[in-house]
């Protein structure tokens, strides 16, 4: 077994894509266990964000397996994932400015800004009145939350609370649900 991994741990690139589109899960976990961090700082280097980081991670690997057939070799798996981390994340923040822009010409306030601004408060600075709009904002969630569809529910905490939003966008969002503001 330690043989095994020592020979895919000495694979190159190409051979490793090659692999992965034959759907070998060793071949993904060596790519992934490489490449993860990179990855996430080089998402969280562009969005300063880390949940939106995770989730260009995530939506990285996925466009990346989907392709990994045209992988050519030009460049190391690593800079070619790169790239594509770089272009969601470019991708990602031109969507976010576009959205705030259209909010504020419409006078409405983002509440993704709000809501991390709220509960990312430091405890140290909490008085009664953000105590009591903390709990009030949790029991309004909790009972909207409660009373979505099932299938809405489950992408809604798939995104908010598991962190997966392009997975739940790929796996199971109805048709004209848009969690993401694009």
């Amino acid at each position: 077994m330690n043989q095994l991994a020592e020979r895919y741990e000495d694979l190159q690139d190409t051979m490793l894509a090659a692999r992965i589109a034959a759907h070998d899960q060793k071949a993904v976990r060596i790519v992934v266990e490489r490449c993860n961090q990179r990855l996430f700082r080089t998402a969280w280097s562009i969005l300063k964000d880390r949940t939106e980081a995770e989730d260009i991670v995530q939506s990285t690997y996925l466009h990346a397996f989907t392709a990994i057939g045209g992988f050519e070799g030009r460049s190391s798996l690593a800079t070619w994932l790169t790239r594509i981390a770089i272009n969601e994340a470019l991708q990602r923040r031109r969507s976010l400015d576009r959205r705030t822009a259209r909010l504020a010409a419409a006078g409405v306030a983002d509440l993704q800004q709000h809501r991390n601004q709220i509960m990312q408060e430091p405890a140290y600075s909490s008085t009664p009145d953000v105590e009591l709009g903390r709990a009030q904002i949790k029991a309004v969630l909790e009972t909207a939350i409660a009373e979505l569809p099932e299938d809405f529910r489950m992408v809604f905490l798939l995104c908010e609370v598991e962190g997966l939003s392009t997975v739940a966008r790929r796996l199971r969002s109805p048709v004209g649900v848009n969690f993401d503001g694009r």
